[in-house]
Formats: C-alpha cells, sequence, structure tokens
C-alpha cells in the first residue's frame, strides 16, 4: 500500500492506493494522548474505519469493515527505524510458500 497522511491541527488527511483501488482519508487525532481515528473511503466503492495510537514507532491499531470484517494495522514513516526490513524479513518465507 502506498499512503500518503498529513496531520495538522487535529485533523487527518490523506490519500492513496491499494490492490482495492484508489482511496481519500479523512479522520482526527490527539496529539497529547497519540490515539487518533479515521475512515478510508475507496472511490466508489466501500470505506474501512481505523482506530489507533502512536506507539512511538508509527500508528498501530484496529481496523474495521461493518461488523463481521476486522483486523490489525501498523503503519510507519518508509524508512523510520528498520521497521521496512523487518516487516519484508517475516513476510518472506510466507511469499515463498505459495
Amino acid at each position: 500500500m502506498h499512503l500518503y497522511l498529513a496531520f495538522k491541527d487535529g485533523e487527518i488527511k490523506g490519500e492513496g492506493t491499494d490492490y482495492v483501488g484508489p482511496w481519500h482519508i479523512r479522520g482526527k487525532y490527539d496529539e497529547q494522548t497519540g490515539q487518533c481515528e479515521w475512515v478510508k473511503q475507496y472511490l466508489g466503492k466501500h470505506s474501512v474505519s481505523y482506530r489507533g495510537s502512536n506507539q512511538g514507532q508509527g500508528i498501530v491499531g484496529t481496523w474495521t469493515i461493518g461488523e463481521y470484517l476486522f483486523g490489525t494495522f501498523h503503519i510507519w514513516p518508509k524508512g523510520h527505524g528498520g521497521l521496512d526490513e523487518m516487516y519484508l524479513q517475516q513476510e518472506m518465507p510466507q511469499r515463498l510458500a505459495f
């Protein structure tokens, strides 16, 4: 997934694309607590709700689509603290298994 986020005056705005298609983000954050929430709206399709918090190495939290689809997420700035490499190493064995 490629995403671009902007945090200003308690508001989150962004855009990006993934295998489902292009989307935009609108939400809010609390600089004091690190809590944030936003909605990712796919253009002409469904939306995904996100809730998370800044854990010092990006934002970690949960996403939901309706009542029955949910999961966890972790987003971080590109090249931040070796997290890119860590996740690539974790994903490699899964890719080779297919």
